[in-house]
C-alpha cells in the first residue's frame, strides 16, 4: 500500500462532510485512586479527585470526526437534561457544550427534557502510591432505552429532510456521508427506517454514502452502502457467540456474506482487534492487518475506527485504504485510558512511521 496515497487521503479529510444520526450518550467519569477494600462489603473503596465528561456512543463518533478535522460534522438526534423526581443532571447541556468547544454544528440537535440524554457513570481508579494504569472499576447506567414515539420521529426526520419548511433544501443533500449509529437506546429503530424510506424513497436518489453500525440490531438495516461492525457483532447476529473471543476467518467470511445478502447492503468492514480488519468490497474479501499495540483500554476504539473509515471513504479512498486508516486510528486510541480520540496529526505520524508501506 502506498504511503503517499494514504497521507493524501488523510490530508483531504477537510473535504468530508458527515452527518451522524443515532444514540447520543454522555460518559460521566469519576477519576481517583483505589485506597482500600470495604469492611462492610466485597467492594473496593475509591477516593475520587476529579470529574470528567466525554461524549459516548454515537456522540463519540461525531466527536471523533471533529477531532479528525473533517470539513463538517452534523449530529441529528434528541438530547435532554435528566430531571425526573429529585434528580437534576444537565446531561444534554453538557454534551452540547463539549460539541461546541470542538466546533461541531449543533443546530440539528433537538432538545427535549422528556427524553433525557442517556449517561454512563464510570469510576476509573489506579492503586494509591503505585504506578498502575488507571482502569474502569465500576459502571452504572442512567436513562431509558424506549423507542422514539411518532411525534419524536417526525420531529427528528424534519430536521434531516426539511428543517424549516417545504421550500428549504434538505440538509441531507449537503453531506458526503450519513452514519446511523445504533447503541440500542431507542433512536435508530425499524419505525425510523420505515418513515425515512417513505419520506426519501430510502434516500437512494440522494448521492450520499449510507453507513450503518449497530451493537445488537444490525439485521434491521437495509440497502446500506457500508456496514461497520466488530467480529462479535457480526457473528452474534446469527448465533450465540462469546464476546471475549475473536471470530475465526471462516466465521467472519460466512456470517459477513450472510449479513450482506440479508440486508441487501453493498459493503462490510469487520474490525477484529489485533487481527486488523476484514473488508468485503464488491464481492471480494480482503484482510487488512494492523500493527500490534500495547493495549491500555479498548473503550471507544470502534467509534474512532468508524469515524476514520467514513472520513476516508468520503474523500475517495477505497475501502481497503479506508480500513488501513481506521486501523491506525483505533491503534492510537487503545493506547490511551478511557474513551479517547485520534487526531489527524497522530494518524499522519503513524503512516509516516509505518515501514511496511511502499
Amino acid at each position: 500500500m502506498n504511503k503517499s496515497r494514504l497521507i493524501e487521503i488523510v490530508e483531504n479529510f477537510g473535504k468530508a462532510r458527515v452527518a451522524v444520526l443515532g444514540d447520543f450518550c454522555l460518559d460521566v467519569i469519576f477519576r481517583g485512586k483505589h485506597v482500600k477494600h470495604s469492611r462492610e462489603s466485597p467492594s473496593s473503596v475509591n477516593r475520587i479527585s476529579k470529574l470528567d465528561y466525554c461524549p459516548g456512543a454515537a456522540a463519540n463518533v461525531a466527536y471523533n470526526l471533529a477531532k479528525l478535522r473533517v470539513g463538517e460534522v452534523a449530529p441529528f438526534t434528541i438530547v435532554g437534561n435528566y430531571v425526573p423526581g429529585s434528580m437534576n443532571f444537565n446531561f444534554g447541556d453538557t454534551l452540547l457544550d463539549l460539541f461546541k468547544k470542538e466546533g461541531i454544528n449543533c443546530k440539528y440537535i433537538l432538545q427535549d427534557d422528556r427524553r433525557p440524554t442517556f449517561a454512563y457513570f464510570k469510576i476509573r481508579a489506579r492503586g494509591e502510591g503505585t504506578s498502575t494504569v488507571e482502569a474502569e472499576v465500576y459502571r452504572a447506567d442512567l436513562g431509558s432505552s424506549s423507542h422514539l414515539n411518532e411525534d419524536e420521529i417526525k420531529r427528528l426526520l424534519r430536521t434531516l429532510i426539511n428543517p424549516e419548511d417545504d421550500v428549504t433544501p434538505t440538509p441531507y443533500c449537503f453531506f458526503n456521508s450519513l452514519i446511523f449509529s445504533d447503541y440500542g437506546k431507542g433512536i435508530v429503530t425499524p419505525k425510523l427506517f420505515d418513515d425515512l424510506k417513505s419520506r426519501l424513497g430510502w434516500y437512494i436518489e440522494q448521492d450520499v454514502i449510507k453507513v450503518g453500525t449497530s451493537r445488537e440490531n444490525i439485521r434491521m438495516f437495509r440497502n446500506f452502502d457500508l456496514l461497520c461492525l466488530n467480529d462479535y457483532e457480526t457473528v452474534s447476529a446469527y448465533k450465540k457467540f462469546d464476546e471475549e473471543e475473536r471470530a475465526s476467518d471462516a466465521e467472519v467470511a460466512e456470517y459477513g456474506k450472510l449479513l450482506l445478502a440479508e440486508t441487501e447492503s453493498r459493503n462490510l468492514i469487520v474490525s477484529r482487534g489485533k487481527d486488523g480488519m476484514t473488508v468485503f468490497e464488491n464481492g471480494e474479501i480482503y484482510s487488512v492487518p494492523t500493527k500490534p499495540k500495547q493495549v491500555v483500554d479498548i473503550a471507544g476504539a470502534g467509534d474512532t475506527a468508524l469515524a476514520a473509515v467514513t472520513a476516508a471513504w468520503s474523500v475517495g479512498a477505497t475501502l481497503v485504504e479506508a480500513a488501513k486508516i481506521g486501523n491506525y486510528a483505533a491503534g492510537i486510541v487503545v493506547q490511551k485510558p478511557g474513551t479517547a480520540t485520534a487526531s489527524k496529526e497522530e494518524i499522519l505520524k503513524e503512516i509516516q512511521n509505518d515501514g511496511t508501506l511502499d
